[in-house]
């Protein structure tokens, strides 16, 4: 693991992993956490929090018939895990901070609406309409093109001066939460960001600008 990793929190890099290695990637971290769970209080715990072994048992319980080995060694990269016992035919890892795994997982699934409050159930079906997923895409395919066409172009200033700013409304409004919104939170700076690397590369200050002027906005108080 890199020195710039030791600086990114457990929970960031468990959204990076997340965000590379989807549902399949969900699953075995989940089943790795209900299986330290479960040796900690058998006190099967000894050699760490779960073992290749046990986690192979567990997916099969959950109908997922996966050879866990690649995601392991990628966890361990991403500094998720680490090896604590091997030996023979043994295997057993740490997790590096339980509570942060999970409320990672717990973000990835989406976290129960609280009814009791009704801003943040509003914020959060705002972002959901906002279709966040889809127009990432539509982003990040933007910015692997060579070189944007007229027809690019024009559907992203659509995007800039139609979407962002509905973006921006959001991320104000849920930055007043951002405790409990942090994954909604997380959801619209990435769109902002990655609008803005589109701009740069289309090369047009003004937009640049615009998105900056958004961004800015959008974490200032309200008067």
């Amino acid at each position: 693991m890199s020195e710039e990793d030791t600086i990114i929190g457990v929970k960031e890099r468990v959204y990076e992993f997340l965000d590379k290695y989807g549902d399949k990637g969900y699953m075995v971290l989940k089943s790795i956490i209900d299986l330290a769970k479960e040796y900690s209080l058998s006190k099967r715990n000894r050699y760490g929090d779960f073992d290749y072994r046990g986690l192979v048992l567990k997916l099969k319980a959950n109908n997922v018939s996966y050879n866990p080995s690649q995601l392991l060694r990628i966890l361990e990269d991403y500094g998720i895990i680490e090896t604590t016992h091997h030996s023979g035919n043994q295997h057993w890892w740490r997790i590096i901070n339980l509570e942060e795994v999970e409320q990672a997982l717990l973000d990835y699934t989406g976290s129960p609406v609280d009814l009791d409050d009704p801003e943040i159930a509003l914020v959060k079906i705002q972002v959901e309409s906002l279709e966040l997923d889809s127009l990432k895409n539509m982003l990040n395919n933007m910015l692997r093109k060579n070189k944007l066409s007229e027809v690019d172009k024009r559907k992203f200033r659509r995007i800039v001066f139609e979407e962002l700013e509905l973006i921006v409304k959001v991320l104000k409004k849920a930055l007043e939460y951002e405790d409990v919104l942090e994954s909604e939170v997380r959801k619209l700076r990435e769109t902002l960001s990655l609008a803005l690397m589109v701009a740069k590369k289309i090369g047009q200050p003004t937009i640049t600008r615009n998105i900056k002027a958004l961004e800015a906005l959008a974490y200032q108080p309200e008067p």
